[in-house]
């Protein structure tokens, strides 16, 4: 796993992915940016949890994730800059469900629809900012998404996708 807690660091131009992991990626503090044509962050079957700091993550390949895990991914703090440009990538994907409580995020993509042949017609895949194949959970947060690509998405879900507003919203 990695953690981190305060630093900074850059990942400039990467192959390959950011950051890959086996067992969790958690973040504490500090700030992390990161250009990437693959994966920004793959935590692989383990964790994302983010708690506190500034992440930022530029994401230029097709079919490619900003933020990945097979497992949950949990944001309960920090500020979050994402911007995805290929086609069917997406900004925050889980297999699971993405809990987000308590944070800043800003996803830009503009990545277009890529059309699978699937029995006699299509499968499309979208580029989409929030994925998640079970349920999104968002408390408390201040989320921004800007979709400019074709058929682009904001967020998704199989499951439920759960919304309780900031405190005092409004007022």
């Amino acid at each position: 796993y990695i953690e981190i807690n305060q630093s900074h660091i850059v990942i400039n131009s990467t192959a390959k992915d950011g950051i890959h992991v086996n067992d969790g990626v958690f973040m504490n503090g500090g700030t992390v940016d990161i250009t990437s044509n693959e994966d920004g962050i793959d935590a692989g079957s383990a964790v994302v949890e983010i708690s506190a700091g500034t992440l930022s993550i530029l994401n230029t390949g097709d079919d490619q994730s900003a933020i990945k895990a097979d497992s949950t991914i949990n944001i309960t703090g920090g500020n979050i800059n994402i911007t995805v440009e290929g086609d069917q990538s997406k900004g925050i994907s889980s297999d699971q469900t993405i809990y987000l409580s308590n944070c800043t995020i800003n996803i830009i993509t503009t990545g277009g629809v890529v059309l699978e042949p699937s029995g006699s017609g299509f499968d499309p895949s979208y580029c989409t900012a929030i994925n998640a194949d079970i349920d999104v959970v968002i408390n408390s947060s201040d989320i921004t998404i800007t979709t400019s690509g074709p058929a682009g998405r904001g967020i998704s879900c199989d499951g439920n996708f759960i919304f309780n507003p900031l405190k005092n919203f409004g007022n």
